[in-house]
Order: C-alpha cells, then structure tokens, then sequence
C-alpha cells in the first residue's frame, strides 16, 4: 500500500497510531486461519501425532536450531540496518533501536493484514513520531519494497540457473503461483524503473487504464480516480528527485535487503539441518526450494499468506525429507510465527512508550 501525498500520509500515519487497537480483528482471523493452518498440515500426515512432534524437536541439533532462530532475528534487523541507513541519508539521525521498531511495525502488520497493506503506514507512524517528515518516510519504505523485489527476484533467478529441476519438482499449480509470484515483483520494479525514466508514458497509461474502466463501469468517479493517480505519481516523482541527489544509495540498502531474505531463507535451511542429522548434502536444495516457497506465496492477499506457505512448503520439500509434516511446522514455527510474535511485542511495547510520551507533552 503507498500513500500518496504529504497530507494523507500525515493523516493516516496520525490515524493509524490511534486505531491500532482495531488491528486486534485482524488478530484474531490471523489466529484462526493460522490454527487452521496448522490443523490441516498435522493432519495430511498418518503417523503424525503431538508426541512424535515433541520427540522430533527433542532430537534437534540445539546448535543448528540456534543458528535458524539468529537467522530469524536477522531477518529483523537487517530491515533495521537498510532503514537505518536510508533514514541517516535523508539526514535524520535515528537509533537503531528505533529502526528496529520501524522494521519490527512492518513486520507485524503486514503478516496480519491482506496483501502486506498495513506494514507500511505502520511502519510510517512511528516514523513520524520520531520527526521524520510523513513524505520522507513514504520515500524510504518504497525504496526499501523496491529493493526489496529486485532481491527476492535476483534469488530465484540464480535458484533456477543453479538447479532448474526444483523449480520444475513442484506440481503445477504451485509453479503457476510461484511464477505468479514472479511476475508481480517484477511488475513492481519495472513500475518504479518506468515511473522514474518515462514520466509522460505512465501518464497516457494511466490515463488510459482509468478510461477503459469507466467505460466498464468499475470506476464510477473519473475525476477522483484520476487526482488518486496523479497523487501517487508526485510521489514517486517526489522518490526519483531524491535519488538522483543520493546516487550511491542504492549499492547498501541492496545489501542488506540480500542479507535479509538470506537470512530469513536459511531459517529453514538450518531446520532441515537440525532435524536430518546436519546432513549439508541438501542445504542447497533446501535453501533454493524455500526460496521459491517465499517468492510463491509473497504475492498472496493472505494474512501472512498462511495456508499458502503451508501448501509450497509440503509440496516442495516433499522429495526432501520423510517427515514432512514436522518439519513443515517446525520450520515456520522459527521463520514466521515466533518472529511475528517478537515484532508483535516489540510494537506494542514501542506504542505504549509513544503514548506514554505523548500523555507528558500534553
């Protein structure tokens, strides 16, 4: 979700603070697709039972289960790192403790609300609180996301070179969602690579586009469709101009964005280790299959894409291990719910400190 001018993103990075609380809703269907989730993975296997599950993690290597839970906290903060460092070039001196929050927001809200759409005005929020101006801030987390594409795009391009036959060992549906999933991302570069280069292009484009749906009537106001679009545009505008006075930006935020989906990969990688006796034979073929996992259901309207991830997890790695529900549930156990669970604390804990400093000004 990008937010289009100065004055709406005040508005709604101001709005999302006081209505926080109504995330809670979203909450509780996280909770009850998650449930569902997990429900239908125990019971796709026979011999699966709460005491095998308990005997398996029992078994684990703790020091590759170690590893998968540093590499979760990684995922964190390098989102923190490639913040932190845009934030300081934009010239606004921020903690990485407070980045960390900004990551931890952005987390959080976007694996409980559809399409990741909550992250960024979440994100935003504390931003602003920290007297990073709402148009700077909408700058930084669209460059971040963009980044964020071209990485995740870069990953499985070098996953289908390397090993093309992972790729092609998923069934056919789910290779439909992965390239699905392809296919997004790069629509979201090229738009940022189009919107910066051929202003005029987009313009005829967009104007055609909200022609075409006024004519099939899903568009109903031309006129406010049309300021919408000429809004965002500004905006990205608004993202070129400052990229072209900060050329060499680009080169860290694309490192650590790396470091990050490595990092949040290799969760998984080191699961498979930990449980399958630290058999480095198939990290690679791990480290790839969930690559395509996380490329697959990234591009899902899913709370979190559960039930999704689920699906590409026990379809891809079915040839790789004989205990695929465990490792199913174990894995996103460390990759996703536990990290929802830290990002969920420490922005909750952030909030209540914002509130609290705000009770004192007044």
């Amino acid at each position: 979700m990008y937010i289009t001018n100065e004055w709406e993103l005040r508005h709604l990075a101001m709005q999302n603070g006081e209505n926080l609380r109504k995330k809670l809703a979203w909450v509780f269907i996280f909770i009850l697709v998650a449930a569902a989730s997990v429900w239908a993975v125990a019971n796709q296997s026979d011999d699966f039972t709460v005491t095998n599950f308990i005997k398996y993690i029992s078994n684990a290597s703790p020091i590759y289960m170690m590893s998968a839970v540093l590499c979760m906290i990684g995922y964190i903060c390098f989102e923190g790192c490639a913040l932190l460092y845009l934030a300081r070039s934009f010239g606004y001196n921020v903690s990485f403790r407070r980045t960390i929050v900004y990551s931890a927001s952005d987390i959080y809200v976007s694996a409980i609300t559809p399409s990741a759409s909550g992250g960024q005005p979440a994100a935003a929020y504390f931003m602003f609180k920290d007297g990073i101006p709402v148009a700077v801030s909408s700058v930084i987390l669209f460059l971040n996301i963009s980044v964020y594409a071209v990485t995740i795009l870069t990953l499985n391009i070098l996953a289908l070179i390397i090993r093309p036959e992972i790729f092609f060992g998923f069934d056919g549906i789910y290779r439909l969602l992965i390239l699905f999933g392809f296919f997004t991302q790069t629509a979201i570069v090229t738009f940022f690579i189009v919107v910066i280069k051929f202003e005029r292009l987009v313009e005829w484009a967009c104007s055609l586009v909200i022609s075409i749906l006024c004519k099939i009537r899903l568009v109903k106001n031309r006129e406010k469709a049309e300021k919408r679009i000429n809004q965002s545009l500004d905006e990205y505008r608004t993202c070129a101009k400052m990229l072209a006075n900060k050329k060499g930006i680009l080169p860290p935020v694309l490192l650590f964005n790396f470091l990050q989906r490595m990092s949040l990969i290799s969760v998984i990688m080191f699961t498979y280790l930990a449980t399958h006796g630290g058999d480095w034979s198939k990290a690679l073929d791990v480290w790839f299959t969930q690559a395509h996992v996380f490329l697959g259901a990234n591009s899902i309207p899913i709370p979190g894409a559960v039930g999704v991830t689920d699906a590409l997890i026990l379809n891809g790695f079915r040839h790789i291990t004989n205990s695929l529900a465990e490792f199913e549930l174990l894995g996103r156990s460390v990759s996703f719910y536990c990290c929802v669970l830290i990002c969920g604390i420490i922005m909750f804990a952030a909030y209540i400190n914002v509130k609290r400093r705000d009770l004192k000004k007044r």
